[in-house]
């Protein structure tokens, strides 16, 4: 699967759509940063409980996510656990274009 990079401001991101399922096959589409240098996955409380995950029973951690422009992140970040473990992940600057071969 090949996705197309987008732009945020001036900067060019691996940032693709992806289709989250819960448990009881519901799913929400969600876009996310496709980003090597992250140990885990980080998406919205919001996603998690569209879904049917109970966020609030779960464990806090803190987290560092960098700002956009001044903003939060406008969306959610895929990582070397839960994504990268799946996936045989190939960036493509200059095409512009991250490509995805399942494991």
């Amino acid at each position: 699967m090949k996705f197309r990079y987008k732009k945020y401001g001036q900067v060019l991101r691996p940032v693709i759509e992806i289709r989250v399922r819960g448990k009881k096959d519901e799913s929400v589409r969600y876009e996310v940063l496709v980003d090597s240098g992250a140990d885990l996955c980080l998406f919205d409380a919001e996603i998690g409980e569209a879904v049917g995950i109970k966020v609030a029973d779960g464990k806090p951690r803190e987290v560092f996510m960098p700002q956009v422009a001044g903003r939060a992140m406008p969306y959610g970040l895929v990582g070397q656990r839960g994504f990268f473990d799946a996936f045989v992940v190939k960036f493509d600057l200059h095409k512009e274009e991250v490509e995805l071969k399942q494991r």
